[in-house]
């Protein structure tokens, strides 16, 4: 008897152990796919959205959305760019001189001031002594 019973306890210890080495075996498995879960990025993103109640329609109309807008920017871009050089070169046709006029320094528009009267003064000095000597009529 006293065989009978190791036996039974023998086998009871098996099927305790089969039992424990089962449950842990489940743990790891659990614990491995929590961890694959974590680093799947995709299905958190999915998990995600369907915690929240978000479909992926509205996300893909918002990022249809979102496109449309950038290429019309860049589209408007170019226009808004087209009607600056035309609005330039109509400035530039009805003002020439304030477009195309060259911010030069204070000292030599005063040197070119002085040299342009100067040059007058000298060219001008015969043409008044002429005018004065004519009669009038």
């Amino acid at each position: 008897m006293n065989n009978d019973t190791d036996l039974q306890s023998g086998k009871e210890l098996v099927d305790a152990a089969d039992e424990a080495r089962s449950k842990l075996l489940r743990t790891v498995e659990r614990l491995d796919a929590r961890g694959h879960a974590a680093i799947d990025i995709p299905k958190q993103v999915l998990a995600y959205l369907k915690s929240h109640k978000i479909g992926r329609v509205p996300l893909a109309v918002a990022g249809i959305c979102v496109t449309a807008l950038a290429a019309y920017e860049i589209v408007a871009q170019v226009r808004r760019r087209r009607r600056t050089r035309f609005d330039l070169m109509k400035d530039v046709w009805r003002h020439p001189d304030r477009r195309l006029r060259v911010d030069r320094p204070l000292g030599i528009e005063v040197a070119r001031s002085v040299l342009v009267s100067v040059v007058a003064s000298a060219l001008a000095a015969p043409l008044r002594g002429w005018i004065l000597e004519r009669p009038v009529v």
